[in-house]
């Protein structure tokens, strides 16, 4: 039995991101694996269907998922299973992922010292099959964003970790935006929260200013003090609705 079943899901064969995501795994992975490369479909599928298709047929004792623009670095799956290994209780494992610019994501930091973590984000994340087993695969409403954060809560329900490893990795967070990626995202985030309960005048202010990612990117890079005063502005309509709920 391979120890890690290795997923990764890509929009092109030939991207150059995933030609590096590969040529990391091969060159910085000691333990026996088993590697699956999905090319995403637009029309009909979405991140937790095409994992959960190729998890129900993966062998690996452990499964993990990993975005195409993550590139892990030396030893990073022995870490991940040592930490996996450390405790029954330990269901999920995430890594240390940094932005080209060496700025940890996710919130990482934020971590406990013994690694426990309210959610991972599944850019890479290590899932014991017998997670899977208990739990389940993943809900297949979500097309794309939030799926990771429901899939950690129902986790830690179900007497699971989520636990942060000290394997490393570079991901290029938020490098291939494009509107159908952000109108997904935003989606599940809204679904997501109002699941928790939270009233969609809570949400909206949040879910509209991600949404503008491109117009925020191109305008913090073009003019600065305009950038400065659009998160204001966001502050400013939070501000307003929750003094009017």
């Amino acid at each position: 039995m391979k120890t890690a079943s290795i997923i990764v899901l890509t929009t092109s064969f030939s991207n150059q991101y995933t030609k590096k995501c590969l040529a990391a795994i091969e060159a910085n992975t000691t333990l026996p694996y088993e590697l699956f490369v999905l090319r995403d479909d637009k029309g009909s599928f979405g991140f937790s269907k095409d994992n959960n298709r190729l998890m129900k047929i993966s062998e690996g004792e452990y499964i993990v998922l990993m975005n195409d623009d993550c590139f892990v670095q030396p030893q990073w799956l022995e870490r991940m299973v040592k930490k996996a290994e450390e405790d029954p209780k330990i269901g999920l494992v995430g890594a240390r992922l940094s932005g080209p610019d060496g700025v940890l994501q996710y919130g990482i930091e934020k971590a406990a010292p013994n690694g426990d973590i309210e959610s991972i984000a599944f850019a890479l994340v290590l899932i014991k099959r017998e997670v899977i087993s208990k739990i389940g695969l993943m809900n297949e409403m979500y097309r794309y964003g939030s799926e990771d954060a429901e899939y950690c809560m129902k986790a830690w329900k179900n007497g699971f970790r989520c636990v942060i490893s000290d394997a490393t990795a570079v991901h290029l967070k938020n490098m291939n935006q494009n509107s159908r990626s952000i109108i997904l995202r935003s989606r599940g985030s809204y679904f997501f929260r109002r699941s928790l309960g939270e009233s969609p005048s809570s949400i909206i202010p949040t879910v509209a200013y991600d949404s503008m990612y491109p117009l925020r990117k191109f305008i913090m890079k073009k003019a600065p003090s305009a950038f400065v005063r659009l998160r204001k502005m966001k502050n400013l309509m939070k501000l307003t609705t929750s003094s009017s709920v």
